[in-house]
């Protein structure tokens, strides 16, 4: 050997039990592997899942607050015009009153209850 060369080691040998050992890990380890994938694939359908229930679910909640500010706004046109109908009810049994209570309404009375006698 010259002095340039370096000097060459023989391999060092394991114990027997270290490949065993290191070989048995390393398939355990690609089954963990594996086990993780499909869990993680699991959990995405199950999260995607979920969310196109929630999103059904926000859908139908929106056409149901639809329908329901639709039915209040109905119920408050329809309060209205009843207040409207009263106002003008109202209105009208004052003039009533007023014109059963005037001369002028005591003639009208005299008036048709004799034409009505006359065609009897």
């Amino acid at each position: 050997m010259t002095t340039w060369e370096t000097p060459r080691r023989a391999p060092v040998a394991e114990p027997p039990g270290v490949a065993d050992v290191l070989e048995a890990q390393s398939a355990e380890l690609a089954t963990l592997h594996q086990e993780l994938i499909k869990s993680y694939e699991k959990e995405l359908v199950f999260f995607s899942n979920l969310e196109k229930r929630d999103r059904e679910a926000k859908a139908k909640d929106n056409a149901r607050l639809q329908k329901i500010w639709w039915l209040e706004s109905e119920l408050r046109r329809r309060q209205e015009e009843i207040e409207k109908l009263r106002t003008e009810l109202d209105k009208t049994r004052t003039s009533l009153r007023n014109l059963q209570g005037s001369a002028m309404g005591r003639l009208q009375r005299v008036y048709w209850k004799m034409r009505a006698g006359a065609r009897r």
